[in-house]
């Protein structure tokens, strides 16, 4: 937006609310300063945390950590989610990882890892690697653990996680509800 359309609009709002308002111009103008700041930085949210992000899988069917959820020859298990700081105190209080098991029960190799999403209130959770992160290869017939660390504010305590196959053009994932971690 161009900044003298802004100043503009500030200038008006002010002068008809303090007109309208028998208020002093003054306060008059720092109710307006601070509604267009509001404006500006609810616009600037939504163009950088994009549209309001929802897991693929309806909240219904969400499972609980320990539940396991088949996807085509695939079977995901979340097993935990953890604060980082359990693990290494040196790291920064907003990053929690979470531990899912993968059992193959294909054919082929898969490659398991770096495929679940956080959401949290209309939004995803930024990915934070970790040299603690595991993903693994896992042959026909096996099981391996794997692990993704995000970022999320603490202080959020009711989230989802959602895992599924690195790739699929299906879109199917499994879903979990996470209370507490």
């Amino acid at each position: 937006m161009n900044n003298k359309i802004i100043a503009g609009s500030v200038l008006t709002s002010a002068l008809l609310l303090s007109a309208l308002s028998h208020t002093t111009q003054a306060h008059a103008f720092e109710k307006s300063i601070n509604h267009t700041v509001y404006n500006i930085e609810q616009e600037m949210d939504s163009v950088i945390n994009g549209p309001e992000q929802l897991p693929h899988e309806s909240l219904a069917d969400a499972a609980a950590i320990g539940e396991s959820r088949a996807i085509h020859n695939l079977t995901f298990t979340l097993t935990k989610v953890k604060a980082a700081q359990e693990e290494d105190a040196s790291l920064p209080d907003d990053i929690v990882t979470v531990y899912y098991t993968v059992k193959n029960t294909s054919a082929a190799p898969y490659y398991a890892g770096q495929s679940a999403t956080i959401y949290y209130q209309g939004k995803t959770a930024d990915a934070y690697a970790l040299s603690s992160d595991k993903s693994a290869m896992i042959q026909p017939g096996d099981t391996a653990e794997v692990s993704q660390s995000f970022r999320l504010n603490p202080e959020i305590k009711q989230f989802d996680v959602e895992v599924g196959p690195l790739f699929d053009i299906n879109g199917q994932k499994a879903l979990y509800k996470v209370s507490e971690h």
